[in-house]
């Protein structure tokens, strides 16, 4: 028995050393193995529908404080952590953008839509299902004008409401959460046959 004991002992004494050695390697390798199987429903490039709403106060331009009808929907092109998209209905909108931890989307945005261009930053949270983002902008006007507010993605227009929801649900200061939903049916009614 004791013979048994001696000669594996070199034998486990040599995998412990192994182990140690190459435990970081091993944890690398394996991280970058799982960091390239993506989770299902987490890919950003696609169609996603947009809806915005400008906060009120002394600062924001007068024709931005009025609710917005308007649903855009933008096609996302995703490269590493590079994200960019354009509105696919007029291509006068688009944003460039970063991916952090598949969890914070963090750019710039432009709209040279109507008399006006704007630009400005914004932050999106990506929900854990994927399917939408939620977060916040801050821009100016060409007349320097400067608005924020709070900027809904969803894969289905129709999750837009839902969204909204979510968004004061986790802390989204609102100025008035029913009229920001009344706007996006307002705006579902126009675009949808439904």
């Amino acid at each position: 028995m004791a013979m048994l004991i001696l000669t594996s002992l070199p034998g486990a004494v040599v995998g412990l050393i192994l182990a140690v050695l190459f435990e970081d390697p091993l944890k690398d390798t394996a991280a970058r193995v799982v960091g390239r199987v993506r989770r299902p429903n987490r890919e950003i490039a696609g169609e996603w529908a947009t809806y915005w709403g400008v906060e009120s106060d002394p600062t924001s331009s007068p024709t931005a404080r009025v609710t917005t009808t308007t649903i855009m929907t933008f096609s996302l092109q995703h490269l590493r952590s590079r994200v960019t998209g354009r509105d696919v209905e007029r291509s006068a909108a688009g944003i460039t953008a970063s991916l952090k931890d598949e969890t914070f989307l963090t750019g710039t945005w432009y709209d040279h839509t109507g008399e006006r261009y704007q630009w400005g930053s914004f932050q999106l949270w990506w929900s854990p299902n994927g399917q939408g983002m939620i977060g916040k902008f801050t821009g100016k006007d060409s007349r320097n004008h400067i608005n924020h507010g709070i900027w809904l993605w969803a894969r289905k227009e129709h999750d837009l409401l839902k969204l909204a929801d979510i968004a004061s649900e986790r802390g989204y200061q609102f100025d008035d959460l029913e009229a920001f939903k009344e706007g996006i049916r307002t705006a579902l009614s126009q675009t949808s046959p439904n």
